[in-house]
């Protein structure tokens, strides 16, 4: 968990291998998000190079926004569920626990209990209309860390 390990994917069969540079996240903090395929075969190897000139995380939130100006509650399949969301953070928070990693959150040195109501006084968060929805929507979507788990907050 803490070791910074090599980021690549490797296939290895009988004629070869490919090799996926960075296939978690490529892009990670700033576009592009290009790709590298390495295939290794008798001894040759060819890359294909993948371009894609904006963020990663511009596909889901697009994806989100479509969801939501249809009326969805939930971006459709292969897009991960509510339930798949959770289920990945119980399963992260129980392999961190069996392991005893903690993330800053969770030190007791950088916990704080939080009201679950905001200040008053704050400006108000700026919103879009969406045709078909009777209230204006965030346009504003933020992390957040008043929940009484790590998952919880980890699924906005």
């Amino acid at each position: 968990v803490m070791r910074a390990l090599d980021n690549a994917a490797t296939i290895t069969g009988t004629a070869g291998a490919i090799v996926i540079d960075d296939p978690w996240v490529p892009g990670r903090d700033a576009p592009p998000s290009d790709a590298t395929i390495r295939v290794r075969r008798g001894g040759e190897e060819t890359v294909e190079r993948l371009a894609c000139p904006e963020q990663l995380f511009v596909f889901e939130a697009r994806m989100a926004t479509r969801a939501v100006a249809e009326g969805a509650l939930e971006a459709p399949h292969p897009a991960a569920s509510h339930a798949d969301s959770l289920g990945n953070a119980r399963t992260l928070d129980r392999w961190r626990a069996c392991l005893g990693y903690k993330v800053a959150s969770e030190r007791r040195a950088t916990s704080r209990a939080l009201p679950r109501v905001l200040p008053p006084g704050l400006p108000p968060v700026p919103t879009v209309a969406i045709p078909g929805l009777d209230r204006p929507v965030s346009q504003l979507i933020l992390g957040c860390d008043n929940r009484d788990t790590l998952a919880e907050g980890a699924v906005v």
